[in-house]
């Protein structure tokens, strides 16, 4: 089983790895997730049309980005009614079900993770990775931002999948009250939030604009 994942796994949480997607608590589930990632996109479209955009390829670019966006919804949801008839089928006549049910403490029915792994590759040639967070820095060398960022790291994301995400103003109140003779511009600190903040935790719409677009 790869390392990092619970022994057994809800059907959204089967979804999630199936996506490609990290496990951690969500406010809503992967679906609305993956649905507000589709809107942002379309309002990217929308903003670059209300901003006079003319180029049709620019324009023809950004609506693929949305078109792979609502593939991924429709393919979480097929995904989704894949996995409840599977699980009827175990629980109704269980044997030839490529996926095995495990019951947990509370009563209610899980997948084993193993089944849900080998289904992925067997049936879709997906490969649920290891969630293992990568190694720690290897420099050599050090600087007192180096140090804050290693040191807010640690703070708010050491245990690798924090229940709430912290808020740029509370990183910065932290920052200024335990390193309180450290300069930190807006602009410095505006920066250095961006570059701290793991992947999983950043807005769709910020998402979207971490990738320049390829010069023309």
């Amino acid at each position: 089983m790869p390392k990092d994942l619970p022994k057994s796994l809800t059907i959204e949480e089967s979804v999630t790895l199936m996506m490609t997607m990290k496990l951690q608590p969500r406010a809503s589930g992967i679906y609305e997730e993956l649905v507000d990632i589709y809107h942002d996109s379309e309002l990217t479209v929308h903003e670059y049309e209300e901003a006079g955009v003319d180029s049709l390829d620019e324009l023809e670019h950004l609506q693929r980005v949305v078109n792979i966006a609502k593939g991924r919804c429709d393919l979480a949801m097929q995904i989704k009614d894949c996995l409840e008839g599977m699980r009827g089928w175990a629980v109704g006549k269980g044997s030839g079900c490529p996926l095995d049910i495990a019951l947990n403490e509370s009563g209610s029915l899980k997948f084993t993770t193993d089944s849900v792994v080998s289904f992925a590759q067997a049936y879709f040639g997906i490969t649920i990775p290891t969630r293992s967070p990568p190694p720690k820095s290897k420099r050599k060398y050090t600087s007192v931002y180096l140090d804050i960022l290693d040191d807010v790291v640690d703070k708010e994301w050491g245990d690798g999948n924090p229940e709430n995400t912290p808020t740029n103003d509370s990183i910065r109140a932290w920052i200024e009250s335990k390193y309180p003779n450290i300069a930190f511009s807006s602009k410095l600190f505006d920066g250095f939030v961006k570059i701290v903040r793991p992947d999983e935790h950043r807005s769709s719409k910020e998402k979207l604009s971490i990738f320049k677009q390829s010069p023309k």
